[in-house]
């Protein structure tokens, strides 16, 4: 009898574990799409609302590099790093730079078309395990899974992404891009620069905004 009851018990604890799980996984999935729609029509003010305080935090460090790294500096950085900085530098204006924090820096990115719009189109994301306030997934473009996991935090009951869990991936990426085309990654960085202004980079980009 006992044994029945402890069962029933168990039985009905993992039911409701399992509930409460696909539940957490329908919210992720909520605010991803969210996302995923906020960067795809440069909404930067729903994306943000979507986007962990760990990424803020790093928009905060980016926003301190641009202000003060040289170029001496930005070669101590990651590639991914100092691509950061210089993609900044050379596409948004000194003055509007001055101005920011680190969440009207990335808000202006994400409204300038410089955040993600490429790693979210056409994506999905796949199977979700969920630990607590933590979860990570994958995802899933044209049917190929992404190598790294995509992390979400729950903060005061709503998840959110934390975009800096890709950027070990957008540094492979970028480094395979370079190797490609058999260039350093300066070069590659100018390059870059050059196709999205249409123009050389200034020189300028190598020290610091003031």
């Amino acid at each position: 009898m006992r044994n029945g009851l402890l069962i029933g018990i168990l039985i009905l604890i993992a039911t409701n574990l399992a509930f409460a799980q696909k539940k957490e996984i329908k919210k992720i999935k909520k605010s991803y799409n969210t996302y995923k729609d906020a960067i795809l029509n440069d909404k930067s003010e729903l994306a943000i609302q979507c986007i962990d305080k760990r990424t803020i935090a790093y928009y905060d460090s980016l926003l301190v590099w641009v202000k003060t790294a040289d170029s001496a500096k930005l070669e101590t950085y990651s590639f991914f790093d100092k691509f950061m900085v210089l993609i900044v530098r050379g596409r948004i204006e000194p003055e509007k730079i001055k101005t920011f924090t680190g969440t009207t820096l990335l808000a202006e990115a994400i409204e300038r078309g410089m955040v993600g719009k490429t790693s979210v189109a056409n994506t999905e994301i796949g199977s979700i395990i969920v630990e607590k306030d933590f979860a990570k997934t994958r995802f899933i473009a044209d049917g190929v899974e992404a190598p790294v996991d995509v992390h979400f935090y729950k903060t005061n009951k709503v998840w959110k992404i934390d975009l800096t869990s890709m950027f070990p991936l957008t540094q492979l990426v970028l480094t395979e891009m370079a190797k490609e085309n058999g260039q350093t990654e300066n070069e590659f960085i100018l390059t870059i620069l050059e196709y999205l202004a249409g123009q050389k980079p200034n020189a300028s980009i190598w020290q610091p905004t003031k």
